[in-house]
């Protein structure tokens, strides 16, 4: 007499099965990664920034962004300084500008050594103008930026700046196309279409085998989004195989 009564599972032998199977992907993963990838043609590749090495033309400028106006001029057209109810649309002889000169000296340029040097000392501020003498208050006017009036000194703490393009970064640091996002985040290459439609789930034809990084969904920078959205990937499929497993002896038995 045949029983519908279903038969328990081992669920320890499952539990090995799917230890093993884990084993078995985090090895190909670790495997995919040290091993050395042969490109289907000869690169050579530079090891130190393309500008270092001679004349490179630049495909595109990158700018670093700007915080508000901080490296403006100090002194714009649109300021009432003084509190006169007058916008001071110029240099206003009148007021004492803060900055590096002194306002109360008359400077002159030294060519040898390519710098201003006070040659007279002024209390009304002017200087003479024959002598190409510049007042040092007019200067301060001239030359000052709002990141100095907030922070004395920085111009001069900068000991050196690097622009790379992408050009640059490619031959460096072999970000395919020089892009750090490894695709540009258009509206055609993002959500459901990131890095291309079908593989917005984070899964690859290969069994086993997920990918995550800039190209995939939840973008570039230091997120984290992509490695997450990885992690529930791979155990939203875990779990779905230990259901099938569960369930394919008790269908077994049922068609037998």
């Amino acid at each position: 007499m045949k029983s519908d009564k279903r038969q328990p599972i081992e669920p320890a032998r499952m539990r090995r099965r799917g230890t093993r199977r884990a084993r078995v992907v985090a090895a190909c993963l670790v495997a995919l990664q040290l091993t050395p990838v042969t490109p289907a043609f000869a690169l050579t590749l530079a090891q130190a920034p393309l500008y270092a090495g001679g004349a490179i033309p630049p495909l595109v400028m990158l700018d670093l962004s700007k915080d508000q106006q901080l490296y403006k001029k100090a002194y714009n057209d649109y300021s009432d300084l003084d509190n006169d109810g007058a916008l001071e649309t110029t240099y206003k002889h009148a007021i004492d500008y803060y900055g590096y000169f002194d306002a109360q000296k008359c400077y002159t340029y030294n060519t040898s050594v390519n710098r201003y040097e006070p040659v007279a000392v002024s209390a009304t501020k002017y200087c003479t103008a024959g002598a190409n003498q510049w007042s040092g208050n007019f200067l301060n006017w001239a030359t000052m930026a709002r990141m100095d009036a907030v922070a004395p000194g920085f111009s001069d703490s900068i000991v050196g700046r690097q622009v790379l393009g992408p050009h640059d970064m490619e031959q460096t640091y072999h970000l395919r196309g020089g892009n750090i996002f490894h695709g540009e985040l258009t509206l055609g290459q993002m959500f459901h279409a990131r890095p291309a439609a079908g593989y917005a789930d984070l899964r690859t034809p290969v069994r086993g085998l997920y990918q995550a990084g800039s190209a995939t969904h939840g973008g570039g920078g230091v997120t984290g989004i992509p490695g997450r959205n990885v992690v529930r990937q791979v155990l939203t499929d875990r779990r779905r195989r230990q259901r099938r497993e569960r369930l394919t002896p008790w269908r077994k038995e049922r068609s037998a």
